[in-house]
């Protein structure tokens, strides 16, 4: 796959994304991103429903639950190269693997950060 931008969830261990090639990224300041948002994108793939959501691999809790009650985080190219930022739950090494690997990032030059939009929620 060709390098990527986008925004991801584990949802019951499975890894949901959704993103772009990097010539399809919107610029944010200095950097490249998805133009999409978690909250905008969960909402159009319960509104789907669940035949679709089956048919593209898409865990069936995403229709009973909302999009920050899972752990999650989005790719951003910057000046200096790709940011993954995620919750501290995903920095685990098969997480990021895993998540390196859907968007096109070789892991050892990619850096991980944390960020306050993805943490736990709490109830």
């Amino acid at each position: 796959m060709t390098e990527a931008v986008g925004i991801f969830w584990m949802v019951d261990d499975v890894l949901v994304a959704a993103g772009c090639e990097l010539e399809h990224a919107a610029p944010y300041g200095d950097c490249l991103t998805y133009d999409g948002g978690h909250a905008e994108h969960w909402e159009q793939w319960q509104q789907a429903g669940g035949h679709w959501l089956n048919a593209n691999g898409l865990p069936a809790a995403i229709l009973t639950s909302e999009y920050d009650e899972h752990p999650r985080g989005r790719i951003v190219k910057d000046p200096g190269g790709f940011v993954l930022y995620a919750d501290r739950r995903l920095q685990t090494p098969a997480r990021i693997a895993a998540v390196c690997e859907r968007f096109g990032l070789e892991v050892g030059s990619t850096s991980i950060r944390s960020d306050s939009h993805y943490r736990e929620r709490l109830s």
